[in-house]
C-alpha cells in the first residue's frame, strides 16, 4: 500500500512463487484506460488505486486488482494532470493533485471525508 512495499526497502518477504513462472514473460490479466497522468498505483485488500486525467478532469480510480473493473471512481476539476499516487491508510485513501488539492477519501466508495486546497496564493 505505499512507495517500495510495505517496508520501504523494496523487497518482497513472499517466498511461496515459482520464479520459472516468469518464463517468456509476464501474462497480461487485465488492461485498463484511466487517461494521463504520472501517477503510480496502490493496492490494499485486492483493490487497486490509481490517479489519472480525463479532459479537464483529475480521476482517482479504485479498480479490482484482480479483474480490473472499476469499482469507483472520483472526479475533481484540474489544470494539470496528476503527478502523485494515492496513499491508503486504514479505510481511507489520501490524494495529493499537482494543483495542490488534497483529499481524504473513503476506500470503500470514494466519497470525499475532507478535502483541502494546499496552494499558497501570493498576492
Amino acid at each position: 500500500p505505499r512507495w517500495r512495499g510495505p517496508n520501504g526497502d523494496g523487497i518482497s518477504m513472499e517466498t511461496d512463487w515459482n520464479p520459472e513462472a516468469l518464463d517468456g514473460g509476464p501474462k497480461i490479466l487485465w488492461k485498463k484506460s484511466i487517461g494521463n497522468g504520472h501517477s503510480n498505483i496502490a493496492i490494499k485488500d485486492n483493490r487497486l488505486f490509481t490517479m489519472g486525467r480525463e479532459g479537464r478532469e483529475n480521476v482517482v480510480i479504485c479498480l479490482s486488482a484482480e479483474t480490473g473493473e472499476e469499482i469507483w471512481r472520483h472526479e475533481s476539476e484540474s489544470f494539470n494532470e496528476p503527478r502523485s499516487t494515492p496513499t491508503i491508510e486504514g479505510k481511507f485513501v489520501y490524494t495529493l493533485s499537482s494543483d495542490g488539492l488534497m483529499q481524504c477519501l473513503k476506500a470503500k466508495n470514494g466519497k470525499v471525508q475532507w478535502k483541502k486546497d494546499l496552494v499558497y496564493k501570493r498576492f
